[in-house]
């Protein structure tokens, strides 16, 4: 076709014509295969509940949510409908349960913070003197190792508490936690709830589990509990710790090792339970230790000696989870008290006061020394209160804040 023509025919038709292809030409997509189609996985929420009936969790999976584990009390682990964002299906669970507290099923991890092989001049806690009846105290942690004989001997009750499927944490922080209890308080009465499990390297647990422990640990009638799990706040777990209160649990608590600037961490943060921060043997705070307001004591534990683990090689460990039990055995060994705040506050007037003037975020009330028997001798008779203490809700027992600890 002579270009004149072209020209004549494009400007009658609009349009220019369409070229013969060459014959090297061919379509994109020819020899190679089709690019395959990327889409998101789909996820479902993982949400907490306590309070729900048998009927609400008819009414649940009726709207194609999944119940993946359950506990006495209304306590249920659920996902989400499929292809339902997360704060979609958790207004959704709160439609069709009102009554219940939902949540997250948050993450919450050990406090434990340095470990290295070795010896050092950290001294374990010196025995304290045993109580008239040695109370029984709960371990919310991992497992323990029986093979070390002092722990196996204390031991009374051991439970797991994990979710179907999930592979056992190690044992080596609940053994170490079990040995410092044991130290320090060499009756202690021990009943071990393992609620962690592995995930990759690490040793993880939800809140559906920790809120679990906490309401177990008031069932099997534990005086005190030691709690070794720090993560984010959680309604269901502040709901079942302040319930596990109001029963006669004190929770002692790990405040963490994120140090002195972070976030608070809980449940040590919640106002139901005795947070715990760590200092060094000369009564210094760990660079790693958590502070704030709501720290009520700091007990030695950095570079404390730990039992060893599988090789049996002692350990040296550092973390606010090393320090919770040095307070949890004092409180056992003081005896009991009217109630917890007055428990709190008998220790409060024996503890070395550190840093500011009376209650600070460094310290708490002070640095706890291992002197149980002369804290036992020294503490006044308590009296029955005429009017109850004061709560600021269910369980949460009104400590003492700011300035001095007040005497009974």
């Amino acid at each position: 076709m002579s270009p004149a023509l072209q020209r004549r025919i494009e400007t009658f038709f609009g349009v220019r014509p369409a070229r013969p292809a060459s014959r090297d030409a061919r379509p994109p997509s020819a020899g190679r295969a089709a690019a395959p189609v990327r889409r998101a996985p789909a996820t479902r929420a993982d949400l907490v509940a306590l309070g729900v009936g048998p009927e609400e969790l008819e009414r649940l999976r009726a709207a194609r949510f999944a119940v993946t584990g359950e506990y006495p009390g209304g306590l249920a682990r659920l996902q989400g409908p499929p292809g339902l964002a997360e704060a979609d299906a958790l207004a959704q669970l709160k439609d069709i349960a009102p009554a219940a507290v939902a949540d997250r099923n948050h993450r919450y991890r050990l406090a434990t913070g340095e470990e290295q092989p070795g010896a050092g001049d950290g001294a374990a806690p010196e025995p304290a003197c045993a109580p008239d009846a040695a109370p029984l105290i709960a371990l919310v942690d991992t497992g323990v190792d029986l093979r070390h004989a002092a722990v196996a001997a204390a031991v009374e009750h051991r439970e797991t508490l994990r979710g179907p499927g999930r592979t056992a944490a190690r044992t080596e922080h609940g053994t170490a936690v079990a040995a410092r209890l044991v130290a320090a308080l060499p009756d202690a009465r021990l009943a071990v709830l393992d609620v962690f499990h592995r995930d990759r390297r690490d040793e993880v647990t939800d809140a559906f589990d920790l809120a679990a422990a906490l309401a177990r640990a008031a069932e099997i009638g534990a005086a005190i509990a030691n709690v070794s799990a720090v993560g984010p706040a959680n309604a269901v777990v502040d709901r079942a710790g302040a319930e596990a209160a109001a029963r006669g649990v004190l929770f002692v608590a790990a405040a963490g090792n994120d140090g002195p600037e972070a976030a608070p961490l809980y449940p040590a943060a919640y106002a139901w339970a005795v947070a715990v921060t760590a200092v060094d043997q000369a009564g210094e705070p760990w660079a790693r230790a958590a502070a704030g307001p709501h720290i009520a004591f700091a007990a030695p534990g950095v570079q404390v000696p730990l039992p060893g683990g599988t090789g049996g090689q002692e350990r040296l460990g550092s973390g606010t989870s090393f320090a919770t039990p040095v307070v949890t055995a004092m409180l056992a060994a003081a005896g009991p008290a009217r109630d917890h705040a007055a428990q709190v506050d008998r220790l409060a007037r024996r503890a070395r006061d550190s840093g500011e003037p009376g209650r600070d975020p460094v310290y708490g009330f002070g640095v706890v020394e291992l002197d149980a028997c002369v804290l036992r001798r020294q503490a006044r008779p308590v009296a029955l209160p005429v009017t109850p203490p004061r709560r600021d809700g269910p369980g949460r027992v009104a400590l003492p804040r700011g300035g001095a600890a007040t005497p009974n």
